[in-house]
Order: structure tokens, then sequence, then C-alpha cells
């Protein structure tokens, strides 16, 4: 059972709550299998999925990444990671070895709201 609330969370709950992360991502991207993609945006949303399962795999996410997975034009997904860096959920980095390469992660903030929503989810029944 998941410890709905904890701030700080057990390692097999951060395991569960990444499948959960990871299981609301596949799912919003069959969606597309069956209705027309342009009903189904939510770039903000699908990036902080992104950068929660990927923060906790230990990868790295470029912004190329990021914007991949928003499933928006590049443009489009630039401006949302914009708009999630401008409300302290996301944060931006040069690489130390690649100037031209930029990676994103989750701030503490931005996890702990991401947490907080699967924590929620998780009370649902499927």
């Amino acid at each position: 059972m998941l410890s709905i609330g904890a701030d700080s969370l057990a390692e097999s709950d951060e395991k569960q709550l990444r499948s959960l992360a990871e299981a609301e991502y596949a799912g919003r991207r069959a969606r597309s299998n069956w209705l027309p993609a342009r009903f189904l945006g939510e770039p903000g949303w699908d990036g902080l999925l992104c950068l929660y399962i990927g923060g906790g795999r230990g990868e790295r996410v470029s912004q190329a990444d990021f914007c991949m997975a928003s499933g928006a034009p590049e443009p489009t997904a630039l401006r949302w990671l914009a708009a999630l860096e401008a409300d302290g959920l996301a944060q931006t980095m040069r690489s130390p070895h690649d100037r031209q390469l930029q990676y994103v992660e989750l701030t503490e903030v931005g996890r702990l709201a991401i947490e907080g929503w699967l924590r929620y989810r998780a009370t649902f029944p499927i």
C-alpha cells in the first residue's frame, strides 16, 4: 500500500509511484490509437511525467527528449518548458561537456507536486 501523504518515500513507494507515472504516460500515448491526437494534447503534463519517470530511473532528460515526450512541436514544447521553469516546477541546465546540450529536471517543488498527484491518483479504483 502506498504511503499517501508521506513527504519522504520508501524505495518501494518510489517504484510504485514511478510505475503509476509510466502507466499514465503510456495510457496517454495510447489514446491516439482511438482518437485524433489534436484532441489529446497536454504538453506540459506529458513533459512533467517524462521528467518524473526519467529522474526516478536516474536518467538525465535532454531538452530534446522533453520536447519529444511532450508530444508537441518543438516551439510549443519549449514554451511549455519555459512556463514550467517560471512556475518553479522544472529547471534547465547546460551539459558541462557539450555547450549545445541542455538537460531538464524537476525541481524539488515539481517532484513533490507530481508525487502528491500520483498518491492522489493511487486512491482511485482502476
